[in-house]
């Protein structure tokens, strides 16, 4: 009775071990996993470009002038209100000029009953006393305001500038309104330098005798004889019979009392 008490114990025991045994082996469930985090990138900022600054050019005024000299035009009438300035840069073998205008009238402005004029025009004076022989340098191109720009060259080193109205803008001599003019005079040159002599040679006149050397007696002089002074009252030409002692007034008597 005993061993079949314990027969049904130990069917007992198989019975109930049969599902924990289950469960030990049913295998734990998988940890979870922590959701895959992609690296934060960080945003991809472009490098800050500077804006494109455009070259800063200078004003025109504040540019250093490069001219090596100038000189004004000098309004005539009707054109008074008008100004000009030539700038010259010399060169090799021609020289530039820059002619700036401000100020000049309407061209139909100049004309007359005798006279009908079309166009400006600048011609080069080689000087004051060639004016006749003065050529045309070209016509100026002239904005509504009375501003105009001209450049040209020419050969010589010192010149004038002459802007005339005339008939058309190629005339072939000189000849309309003068309307601007000017013609500087000639620096005077220097003094052609006085060359200094060579060592050793002495200059012709006015030069003194070297020293050590006696200057030859002029023949037409007395001379004193050798180891004789001449006395020191007489000049060494002088004759006493030519120039007598002055006489001695005689003296008054006194009258006796």
């Amino acid at each position: 009775m005993n061993r079949f008490t314990s027969l049904l114990g130990i069917l007992a025991l198989l019975v109930f071990a049969g599902p924990v045994a289950a469960q030990e082996e049913t295998p734990p469930a998988a940890e979870e996993t922590p959701d895959t985090v992609a690296p934060e990138t960080p945003d991809t900022v472009a490098p800050e470009t500077p804006d494109d600054v455009a070259g800063e050019t200078p004003d025109t005024a504040e540019v250093a002038s490069t001219h090596d000299w100038e000189f004004a035009l000098q309004p005539n009438d009707p054109s008074m209100t008008a100004t000009a300035t030539v700038l010259v840069t010399e060169g090799d073998p021609e020289n530039t000029f820059v002619v700036e205008i401000a100020g000049l009238p309407p061209i139909d402005d100049l004309d007359t009953d005798t006279r009908d004029v079309n166009a400006y025009t600048v011609w080069i004076a080689p000087n004051k006393d060639q004016v006749q022989e003065s050529t045309l340098a070209g016509a100026l191109s002239v904005d509504p305001e009375g501003n105009a720009t001209f450049e040209g060259t020419t050969e010589l080193d010192t010149f004038g500038i002459l802007i005339l109205a005339t008939e058309n803008g190629a005339p072939t001599a000189l000849s309309g309104l003068p309307v601007l003019t000017g013609i500087p005079a000639p620096e005077a040159g220097a003094a052609d330098a006085v060359p200094e002599p060579e060592p050793g040679v002495e200059p012709e006149p006015g030069v003194e005798p070297e020293p050590g050397v006696e200057p030859e007696p002029d023949p037409g002089m007395e001379q004193p004889e050798p180891g004789v002074e001449p006395d020191p009252g007489l000049e060494p030409d002088d004759d006493p019979d030519l120039y007598p002692e002055p006489e001695t007034p005689p003296q008054a008597e006194t009258p006796q009392s």
